[in-house]
């Protein structure tokens, strides 16, 4: 992992546009309101790095797909797998059947908005390992795992 913070274009993640924002927007915090046909968030950050006016936009994003990757409803069923030798690490764990195409519809929404698709990857990347420890075994492995598999696939070699 710290050879791979090392690589992390800090000065580009750190540039980021800032607007309102949820701050946490994973499927846990979205319900929908049938009655009145809208989406509606729970669970807000109060602040963004202390800050109450705005956030990042590309946290938001990298939230969402984030979860849109590792549906934690599924999570907390057991629903995955994580083994351990000396010599690898496997991960396995449940998704929606529509996964592939929700990707595909968040990713083609973040290039039609010109905004940086490498960057929210990292991002999520960044987030999974962020989450790691405050999780119970193995579960926090496996996001530790899932997140250097992000930085791993984003990153030069």
């Amino acid at each position: 992992v710290e050879e791979l913070i090392k690589k992390l274009p800090w000065h580009s993640i750190y540039q980021g546009i800032p607007c309102f924002m949820h701050g946490d927007l994973q499927f846990d915090n979205i319900i929908y309101d049938e009655n009145n046909q809208k989406f509606l968030l729970l669970d807000w950050r109060q602040d963004f790095a202390g800050n109450i006016d705005y956030g990042d936009l590309y946290y938001d994003l990298a939230k969402l797909y984030g979860g849109i990757i590792l549906n934690y409803d599924l999570i907390k069923l057991n629903l995955f797998d994580y083994f351990q030798s000396d010599e690898e690490v496997s991960i396995d764990f449940a998704q929606r059947y529509k996964t592939e195409s929700y990707i595909e519809i968040l990713e083609e929404f973040i290039h039609q908005k010109g905004y940086d698709l490498h960057k929210v990857r990292l991002i999520v990347g960044l987030i999974f390992l962020n989450m790691s420890p405050l999780h119970h075994a193995p579960f926090d492995k496996l996001l530790h795992s899932l997140g250097r598999l992000f930085l791993h696939k984003e990153l030069p070699s």
